[in-house]
């Protein structure tokens, strides 16, 4: 009696490696695609939130004569710079601020690091901090002051610390924090925001003109 021969309908063992294999590699691909799409994305929005802040800061200046808002509280006041710019930013009350629409994407995501919720937290600023070497009074208190507005950093990321809420109100060489690999987000008095190296931004050969506005 004849018998018809069997062949097996399943994969081989080397089969099966070389499909897993192929997996393997199209995941890593993909998972680098994916990183390399949400970095861009968060670049985007944080350099789109710092023009929003700046020119929010700049119409305010008009408004002032030119004159500067400092970076702690205004001159004879508590009111600070993010409390001043509120009204320039087309919202009718700070309540209706989303602060955390108006952060760094990452520096949200390092929030958690330092043990603040940023989704219950009653913050009334962004991550971003201001310009220290503005002063109510003295050389750098007046738009006009500023020789190269081009190259003076205005405003920019900085770092978190677990004692204050959020972060600190001002930005200088000391607290620039590269939230993007190893670039920090800065942007200068004519609008304009760009991502900076943090060793560049801490560099102690650095001239005035990049904080005060002077060479």
């Amino acid at each position: 009696m004849k018998t018809k021969d069997r062949t097996s309908a399943g994969f081989t063992l080397i089969e099966l490696l070389v499909v897993i294999a192929i997996l393997a590699v199209l995941a890593g691909v993909s998972f680098a695609a994916l990183g390399q799409a949400r970095q861009s994305s968060s670049r985007a929005k944080c350099l789109a939130n710092m023009r929003q802040l700046s020119s929010a800061y700049l119409s305010s200046m008009v408004d002032r004569n030119g004159a500067l808002i400092p970076s702690n509280e205004e001159a004879g006041g508590t009111a600070t710079w993010y409390n001043l710019i509120e009204p320039y930013l087309g919202l009718s009350n700070a309540a209706s601020v989303n602060w955390i629409s108006l952060s760094c994407p990452n520096a949200v995501a390092g929030l958690a690091e330092v043990g603040v919720n940023s989704s219950t937290t009653s913050s009334s600023r962004a991550t971003y901090g201001l310009n220290s070497a503005i002063k109510a009074n003295g050389a750098f208190s007046r738009m006009a002051s500023l020789k190269t507005p081009s190259a003076t950093v205005l405003l920019g990321d900085t770092d978190i610390s677990p004692n204050k809420e959020w972060t600190t109100m001002g930005i200088q060489k000391s607290n620039t924090k590269a939230w993007h690999k190893e670039k920090c987000g800065i942007c200068f008095f004519d609008g304009h925001a760009e991502f900076a190296d943090q060793s560049f931004i801490k560099s102690t050969k650095k001239t005035d003109l990049f904080w005060k506005g002077v060479e």
